[in-house]
């Protein structure tokens, strides 16, 4: 929840003009997580569209986020004695990137209920896009959710799938805009339960190998 606080207030920032906030914000937003790196271009295009398309010195600010990254890793490097220490512990938890698993171990090898449901949910997140021009998402809102998704994608896993799309905010803002009943009151309901379906079998421990 804070990297998504972090990341609406560097856009709102940027939106506002205020172009200091809106790279510190950036920088924040991805000390707190690093596919904050992602909002970058986003940023950079609304900062380019007030600019008439032009650039700025001020538009600089923005190297605030690639810098955090860099220095996060430095810090890692130092601390724990490995330049990979973060690709390392990616590896450990099985975290190894796209096409890089067995065959005995893909999805369609064994599909369990919890798969079945990050599946459901990554399904979900991709059907929303067909709201985006009927909803007048602006561009650079529509790429910053098709960035998060396409990081998830790559990364070979879907275990983070939830976090992932909470962080492609614009999609809860067409889920927003949905005036039928179903939309507006139905599937609040029905999020919120599986919400806590989900916590309480994951605190449980119902999906702990």
């Amino acid at each position: 929840m804070l990297g998504l606080l972090l990341m609406v207030a560097g856009l709102l920032a940027a939106e506002r003009r205020h172009r200091a906030w809106a790279g510190i914000f950036l920088a924040l937003a991805v000390l707190c997580r690093l596919q904050g790196v992602a909002l970058v271009i986003p940023m950079l295009l609304i900062m380019i569209g007030h600019d008439a398309w032009q650039p700025r010195r001020s538009q600089g600010w923005l190297l605030l986020g690639p810098l955090a990254a860099v220095g996060f890793f430095a810090y890692l490097a130092i601390a724990t004695g490995s330049p990979t220490a973060y690709l390392d512990a990616h590896q450990a938890w099985g975290r190894t990137g796209f096409g890089s698993f067995q065959e005995g171990q893909t999805i369609g090898a064994s599909l369990s209920l919890y798969q079945a449901l990050l599946l459901a949910t990554l399904s979900a997140t991709v059907f929303l896009f067909v709201f985006v021009r009927n909803d007048r998402i602006p561009p650079p809102y529509v790429l910053l959710s098709a960035l998060f998704l396409v990081a998830l994608l790559v990364s070979g896993s879907l275990e983070s799938v939830g976090r992932i799309t909470m962080l492609a905010f614009p999609l809860v803002w067409i889920l927003a805009n949905r005036r039928s009943l179903l939309g507006r009151r139905v599937w609040p309901m029905i999020s919120t339960g599986l919400f806590m379906l989900i916590a309480v079998m994951s605190f449980g421990g119902y999906w702990v190998p």
